[in-house]
């Protein structure tokens, strides 16, 4: 059975929405050599709660909430939702601070060069049951996007200088959900700051990654607009271990990774620089035998 989860679970990220369908001159404008993306989630400040999620936990005191964000792509000319949903990790919220660190590490790799496709994230809150564990619903409890194709300003990972905390930059965070994106006029997006959520920031850092790029042009282990984060398995990575200080724990497998360091109460996340390929084997097949069910029908 849990073989089975973990195969259910990597099955269920090649699950793509593409813009294929889109005229060509409504289409994203896109380069010849993608471009391969690292996005760090340092933190959320003043993680907003939904007022009508507040009244239902206190009807409910023995149901909790784990905190988590999620991601995909989205194509405001087209007002339609592209490449792969990623989630994060749901890790309870803190105790003695209005400071949630995320420290999640997200890769993908695009063509895309278009300012109108954008990064969205959604900050998103699973309500359980503390009794039984059972899930009892997922709650949107605000946005936030970034452009990052395209921009030629973003560094590359390996020029990064400033891995520590002055260089993550803040994100406004949205009220509502993403859902909210198709029904904005081209106007709206020039008043979020009239929906924005006070006081609550993502604090993030985004770079692109050559070294990913390369290795993906001579294999390519996932899809473009595949978003993957540092603990998805991908097959054909070589085995890499990553020791979480929060709940997470210790993950080893053929993972993109990062390094995790510093104290349990204030750690950082950074990405792999070097990642690569699992070895290459020679497999022999002997005596092997292929047996066709009803042949003589089959080749009539």
């Amino acid at each position: 059975m849990r073989r089975l989860r973990q195969f259910l679970g990597f099955a269920g990220r090649s699950v793509l929405l593409t813009l294929d369908d889109l005229p060509e001159d409504f289409a994203p404008r896109t380069a010849k050599k993608p471009t391969a993306f690292v996005l760090n989630l340092r933190s959320v400040e003043s993680w907003p709660i939904p007022s009508a999620l507040t009244k239902r936990l206190q009807e409910y005191p023995s149901h909790s909430l784990k905190y988590s964000v999620a991601m995909s792509f989205y194509h405001s000319a087209s007002k339609r939702f592209f490449g792969s949903t990623w989630m994060g990790f749901k890790q309870s919220p803190p105790k003695k601070s209005d400071v949630l660190l995320v420290n999640e590490v997200v890769y993908w790799n695009s063509s895309i060069v278009d300012p109108n496709c954008f990064a969205v994230l959604e900050l998103v809150a699973t309500e359980v049951d503390d009794s039984s564990g059972v899930v009892m619903g997922q709650y949107g409890c605000g946005w936030s996007m970034l452009q990052p194709f395209g921009d030629t300003g973003v560094k590359d990972i390996s020029l990064e200088n400033k891995l520590g905390e002055e260089g993550y930059q803040p994100l406004k965070v949205y009220s509502g959900t993403p859902r909210k994106l198709r029904f904005l006029t081209k106007e709206d997006f020039y008043r979020l700051d009239e929906i924005s959520v006070s006081g609550c920031r993502v604090r993030y850092r985004l770079n692109t990654h050559e070294r990913l790029a390369k290795m993906l042009k001579s294999a390519p282990l996932f899809e473009e607009n595949e978003l993957v984060g540092a603990a998805d398995p991908i097959g054909g990575l070589e085995m890499s271990k990553v020791k979480f200080p929060d709940e997470r724990g210790i993950i080893k497998g053929p993972i993109l990774g990062g390094e995790a360091f510093g104290s349990k109460k204030n750690w950082q996340m950074t990405p792999s620089l070097r990642p690569g390929l699992a070895p290459n084997f020679t497999m022999t097949l002997k005596k092997l035998a292929v047996t066709i069910p009803d042949r003589d029908n089959f080749e009539r």
